[in-house]
């Protein structure tokens, strides 16, 4: 099972800057903008055609596939950081590029946060 609200969590927590301040312009663009958009849409025109329904149902499942082969690339690459890190930490070897894999981490995981 997926814990929907697990995702939707952490994928909020991702709209902040260094210091963890939540950004407005981020939760416009995110929440509000397409929310004001649906409404306004779904009020004027009412009742979508099947046609259009069908298209935008085809248009979901292509991005979706996509997305996933973001998201496995996106992991995969974030297990190779924390692998370099971890041989940095327990091999005794030169700690000079330790923080960029360390902010190298955090950025893949906030990328699956908001790929997923």
């Amino acid at each position: 099972k997926i814990n929907v609200l697990g995702v939707i969590i952490k994928h909020y927590k991702t709209m902040s800057d260094q210091r963890g301040t939540m950004l407005m312009s981020d939760i416009t663009v995110h929440f509000i903008v397409p929310l004001s958009l649906s409404f306004v849409l779904c009020w004027t025109y009412g009742i979508m055609k099947p046609a259009i329904a069908s298209v935008f149902v085809n248009f979901g499942a292509i991005t979706t596939a996509l997305l996933m082969s973001a998201v496995i690339m996106i992991y995969e690459q974030k297990q190779k950081t924390i692998t370099k890190i971890s041989d940095i930490i327990e091999g005794n070897k030169s700690r000079d590029k330790l923080i960029s894999l360390n902010t190298n981490k955090t950025i893949y995981e906030q990328l699956c946060h908001n790929v997923a």
